[in-house]
């Protein structure tokens, strides 16, 4: 969340339109303009975690109010996976920005109690996350990695597309 505030600050100082699509959090009101909430629901490990159901944003009539010259995902599920969709549908180019092993959090969607109790689970996923994330991320136009070690093992897994090395920023306090 901090890296996309500070991208989203950082290219408005430059002049440029940016729109956030993140997941609606129960009694949350956003302070700044530009984002847009989709429906969530909360992961069933971890409730303060929300996971958006962007199902509105399927009409035709709610995509032609945004004009996108470029879609930026940081997410390989629900709302990346929808905006991968729609710049596939109106041919704008994609980047996706890879933040996370998903196979490192099974604990957010199993309770961990289960994963430690049914062998085999956190290899499955592990699995089933390293066909799907290739092929993910093989779909954008460009990738950019938080680190050469990510970049190395994006390759190693299968991504075949060009991967830019770009550090996460921190903000300063």
């Amino acid at each position: 969340v901090t890296s996309i505030e500070m991208a989203k600050k950082s290219l408005e100082k430059k002049g440029h339109e940016v729109t956030v699509f993140a997941p609606s959090v129960p009694r949350y009101k956003d302070s700044e303009s530009g984002i847009y909430r989709f429906s969530s629901v909360s992961f069933m490990a971890h409730k303060e975690y929300r996971i958006g159901v962007p199902v509105e944003f399927l009409n035709d009539k709610n995509l032609k109010r945004f004009d996108f010259d470029v879609m930026h995902v940081h997410t390989p599920v629900s709302i990346g996976a929808l905006a991968l969709g729609i710049t596939r549908k109106y041919y704008v180019p994609c980047v996706g920005t890879f933040h996370t092993l998903c196979s490192e959090y099974i604990h957010y969607f199993i309770r961990p109690q289960f994963v430690g109790n049914i062998k085999g689970v956190k290899i499955l996923f592990d699995k089933l996350s390293w066909r799907y994330l290739p092929w993910f991320y093989n779909q954008m136009d460009s990738i950019i990695s938080p680190s050469e070690r990510t970049k190395n093992l994006l390759e190693e897994k299968g991504v075949k597309k060009k991967i830019s090395v770009v550090p996460t920023a921190i903000k300063e306090s």
